[in-house]
């Protein structure tokens, strides 16, 4: 959490950072929420050591939707910064 503000301003500019931090603060915010409510609906209590089993595959399944995302949104060049020559 530490380098959310200095990743917010470099990648989104100084213009609107306290707007943009807080965007990105409340994404975490809800992801915080919702993420162990989510988790707990996918728990078999029957699989003993394997129980959480559905709720790591969620989670797999989030983690590479947010791949997919972040690979679409490099080969556009969207919030990278070109350096000029």
């Amino acid at each position: 959490m530490v380098v959310y503000p200095t990743l917010t301003s470099s990648v989104f500019g100084q213009t609107h950072s306290g707007t943009n931090y807080g965007i990105m603060f409340f994404g975490y915010a809800i992801g915080a929420l919702l993420g162990p409510q989510i988790a707990a609906r996918f728990i078999d209590q029957s699989a003993g050591v394997g129980a959480y089993r559905g709720a790591y595959m969620v989670a797999i399944c989030v983690a590479l939707v947010g791949l997919v995302i972040d690979v679409f949104l490099i080969a556009k060049k969207i919030g990278t910064k070109e350096k000029e020559q």
